[in-house]
């Protein structure tokens, strides 16, 4: 993936531990949600990918 990017749609404050990145095919990496400004989902996208959402 390229130039993967987090977000949380339902707020600007939100910070995280790493934010766009790359990943290999086959590689894992680990984010820290730093603070999450009250937010329920995370919102993944790169590049090359489709938008992803993940409840928290």
């Amino acid at each position: 993936m390229k130039d993967v990017e987090l977000r949380c749609p339902e707020t600007s404050g939100a910070v995280f531990s790493d934010n766009y990145f790359n990943l290999v095919p086959g590689q894992h990496k680990t984010i820290q949600r730093i603070d999450s400004a009250g937010t329920h989902y995370v919102e993944i996208k790169a590049v090359n990918s489709s938008l992803k959402r993940i409840k928290l």
